[in-house]
């Protein structure tokens, strides 16, 4: 499977409506991380999917892959799998992992101590 190949295939898989990060990676547990065969597993269980994602999987909207594919290919631009040895191992122990980030830019420093406030401007 080539790169681009591999790239489509995550994106059909992330895109799929109603799947989510817990169904996608359950999926590449079952297909000992190989994103190929955690998408033919989808597709062959299509039919206890909501219909969307049923519909999705069998023809998933080309225009909306050429875009996605289009800025993946932007400079500085990268498409972190969870399956990659890099992934940002923290991640792992929060109650819903991604199974993807996009990023742009550096993504080693998603690897650097990181502070984050939170809030709301109107709680």
């Amino acid at each position: 499977m080539s790169e681009d190949e591999e790239a489509r295939a995550w994106l059909i898989a992330l895109r799929t409506p109603g799947l989510g990060a817990g169904g996608l990676r359950e999926a590449l547990a079952g297909a000992d991380g190989r994103i190929d065969a955690a998408l033919a597993w989808l597709r062959r269980r299509a039919a206890e999917l909501d219909a969307s994602a049923a519909a999705w999987l069998e023809q998933p909207d080309e225009a909306q892959l050429a875009t996605d594919l289009a800025w993946l290919a932007e400079p500085g631009h990268r498409l972190w799998r969870c399956t990659e040895a890099d992934f940002p191992p923290l991640l792992e122990n929060i109650p819903q992992p991604p199974a993807a980030l996009f990023v742009a830019g550096d993504a080693g420093l998603l690897l650097r101590p990181q502070v984050a406030i939170v809030g709301a401007r109107r709680a």
